[in-house]
């Protein structure tokens, strides 16, 4: 069964098992939450919601509820969003992300017939230049929160002059995948898609389709790691964290230090332990592979361009 939802009706909770649903509407209060647990499709077809002040995310993608069990590589939340139309979050709080997607949970942004023009997402976590944040602002555009609060606990690891030193750290952040679609994520002090201010992104950022343009608010990348330390994107990684990026999607992406003239590229896909890229000048050569249970797959990529 498919339920329809219009959110200036008031807040939506999908739950576990609830089937899947279609969101639509305008709203400058109301908010979705969709309990740990679900696994379905969500729709956003024309939906606007606005957060003007507060802490709670425009959407909110709850993962796995015992942080010492959460694992980006088993999510026990699994949502295809699907696209239609035009769709924006805009949050203009503190702590949470706009789009949030907790440590255990997955999401995959798609539009229904797989064409990026007919489902388009614009996510704004500040409503500053980006660039510009201010320092307390909310967390990645879609993401993890601004938030110190633990979701998980993983290795954190730390290459410094030939030697790599382990941390256990508290992180945050749900793995993001992106096949078609038009995408605009703004975050505040952090990520634009990824990791927030004060957490440790955990997640999988895998982009291999759509249309993308994804800028850190401050102190972050355009996509893969926030601001866990209060200084940037630093060169330490959390154990599972992972940004993909592979034909035929398309990106922008911006990193950002501490104001807008610091728009940095290096931070364009940063704070990751693993990031996968064509025309990475450090790795020429992009191994693709089937996974075990797909032995017979057929992969075609177009590189003519």
């Amino acid at each position: 069964a498919q339920q329809s939802h219009n959110i200036n009706n008031g807040n939506v909770t999908i739950s576990k098992g609830s089937g899947d649903h279609i969101i639509s509407g305008t709203t400058n209060s109301n908010s979705v939450v969709i309990e740990s647990g679900y696994v379905g499709s969500v729709t956003l077809e024309n939906l606007s919601i606005t957060h003007q002040t507060g802490t709670t995310p425009t959407i909110h993608v709850k993962g796995e509820p015992d942080v010492n069990k959460a694992n980006n590589y088993a999510p026990v939340t699994n949502v295809d969003i699907i696209l239609k139309g035009n769709n924006q979050l805009l949050f203009f709080g503190t702590t949470a992300a706009a789009f949030q997607v907790d440590e255990g949970a997955q999401i995959n942004i798609r539009t229904e017939d797989g064409k990026n023009t007919s489902g388009k997402l614009l996510v704004r976590a500040t409503n500053s230049k980006p660039g510009l944040a201010p320092i307390n602002s909310g967390g990645a555009a879609i993401g993890a929160p601004n938030s110190p609060i633990a979701q998980g606990i993983s290795d954190i690891y730390h290459k410094s002059n030939g030697a790599v030193y382990r941390y256990d750290q508290a992180t945050a952040g749900g793995n993001i995948i992106i096949s078609s679609g038009e995408i605009e994520a703004y975050g505040a002090h952090g990520a634009g898609i990824g990791g927030g201010y004060q957490t440790w992104y955990n997640g999988l950022v895998i982009v291999t389709g759509g249309k993308v343009t994804a800028y850190a608010g401050r102190h972050a990348a355009g996509l893969g790691s926030g601001c866990p330390t209060g200084m940037g994107v630093v060169d330490y990684y959390a154990d599972k964290s992972a940004t993909i990026a592979l034909p035929p999607c398309e990106i922008e992406a911006y990193g950002a230090h501490e104001d807008e003239a610091s728009v940095t590229p290096a931070n364009a896909l940063a704070g990751a332990k693993l990031r996968i890229y064509l025309n990475d000048p450090n790795n020429a050569i992009v191994t693709i592979r089937t996974i075990d249970n797909e032995p017979n797959a057929d992969i075609y990529l177009d590189l003519t361009e």
